[in-house]
């Protein structure tokens, strides 16, 4: 080891490490006491290019005995301080002597990778194949003139107090936003609107927040009734434990028909399926997969993804672009007016990132990225009340200042005599003094000039 500038510069290579960390899972394989021990170990001496926290974590559970869930849960945090506490020692540089079975490691995992790639692509060929040899080449124009052709209509989740729905049937919408934003609460809000109307709801939990502190803001729901929620045929909770598990929910899905789908997140759900968050290939591989078969059925499928709290990602969601791509319904971004607070509730707003059929922007103001609706949540009371109230126009906001402006001259002592003598007193430009003292005259029916 070499100390150069306060950085310990460790020589080493892929095969002592794996060695060393082999070693750590033998001390917890009869004891889980041990995990925090070694994760601490892991945090000070395993690079991350090795093993990333998570999979450190992951490495030493899956070598210890098998914990109940509340344990595992309360271990897991002990041992994640512990590994933190671990990275917080001597900083570290190592130096990777090359060795040729870390250079197979590394060959056989891109090799395993460009595979699972090629059966993706083999995989879409193959279905567009089967749809070729089934239709035309061409769409039906005659038959669809026919019929009649009229813009889609947003029908499903949340119903805003116009009687506007925000998403899609038989289509993949999304909720984004960044940590704390209340993502989950609309999209639970949007669900309970959504069972309201009749329909089956089933929600994926890949983020793990746990089926209790999930169904508390379902159980807490105004209208919501519990025997609605204890029912399989109209409500379903699942924690998917791993990718073989969300293949399995999927595919029951065809037997009981969900009608809207809530997926917390899309961010936890592509390594959870073995991909890479960066790579467009593996989300789109993923989306064919779980997303599009669950929307196929009918169901209004809502994804909930992350963004970073970095300005400027102009509406992506972290890691692969293809993620807004392949939405086919509404996208909407979640952004906090009021901070929401466990027995308090928030405000936020909701923003149309994508409307694949238009029929959402159609009714909300004109503008690049409108409102589509304000959502506030009332929990006050212990039960949780909302609304997801429409956007008002440009020219609605500007008349309700106005008329707010003119309640202000009213209250003044003496009354305004000049736009001069408004700007002055109420600390306004120049444009709104005149037209507040324009509109405050045509009120009291006078008709002195406007200076």
């Amino acid at each position: 080891m070499t100390v150069i500038d306060g950085v310990d510069f460790i020589a080493t290579s892929r095969e002592s490490i794996v060695a060393h960390v082999a070693g750590l899972g033998k001390l917890v394989e009869h004891d889980p006491a041990e995990i925090p021990t070694a994760a601490r170990d892991m945090g000070a001496s395993v690079p991350l290019e090795v093993y990333t926290k998570s999979a450190a974590l992951d490495f030493l559970f899956d070598s210890a005995p098998k914990l109940a869930k509340e344990e595992r849960k309360a271990l897991r945090k002990k041992a994640a301080r512990a590994y933190d506490k671990g990275r917080r020692g001597p900083r570290r540089a190592f130096l990777w002597a090359p060795d040729a079975a870390s250079r197979r490691a590394d060959l056989d995992a891109e090799k395993e990778k460009q595979r699972i790639r090629r059966d993706a692509r083999r995989e879409l060929d193959e279905e567009e194949l089967e749809v070729d040899d089934l239709a035309d080449d061409y769409a039906d124009v005659a038959a669809l003139i026919e019929q009649g052709v009229e813009r889609r209509t947003p029908d499903a989740g949340g119903l805003r107090a116009d009687g506007v729905r925000l998403a899609y049937s038989g289509a993949v919408n999304g909720l984004v936003g960044p940590p704390e934003s209340g993502k989950t609460l609309v999209a639970i809000a949007q669900a309970c609107d959504a069972l309201k109307d009749g329909a089956r709801v089933l929600h994926v939990d890949a983020d793990h927040n746990g089926a209790e502190a999930t169904l508390s803001h379902y159980l807490a729901a105004d209208g919501i009734e519990e025997s609605v929620l204890a029912d399989r045929n109209r409500f379903r909770y699942v924690d998917v434990r791993s990718a073989d598990h969300l293949r399995r929910i999927v595919a029951a899905a065809d037997e009981w028909r969900p009608t809207f789908v809530v997926v917390d997140s899309v961010g936890e759900m592509v390594p959870l399926m073995g991909g890479e968050s960066n790579s467009n290939d593996d989300y789109r591989r993923i989306h064919r997969e779980i997303l599009s078969p669950l929307a196929n059925l009918g169901a209004a499928v809502l994804v909930i993804d992350h963004v970073t709290k970095e300005e400027g990602r102009g509406g992506y969601a972290i890691g692969a672009g293809a993620k807004k791509a392949a939405i086919d319904g509404s996208y909407l971004a979640v952004a906090t007016m009021e901070p929401f607070a466990p027995g308090q509730g928030g405000v936020a707003a909701l923003t149309i990132l994508k409307d694949r059929h238009g029929g959402l922007r159609a009714v909300s103001p004109a503008a690049k990225s409108p409102t589509a609706a304000v959502f506030r949540l009332d929990s006050r009371s212990g039960v949780s009340t909302w609304e997801f109230y429409a956007p008002r126009s440009h020219e609605e906001r500007l008349s309700e200042q106005l008329a707010a402006d003119v309640a202000a001259l009213n209250d003044l002592e003496p009354a305004p005599t000049s736009k001069t003598d408004v700007k002055a007193r109420m600390k306004w430009g120049s444009d709104r003094a005149f037209a507040a003292l324009t509109a405050w005259r045509a009120a009291q029916q006078t008709t002195f000039p406007v200076d």
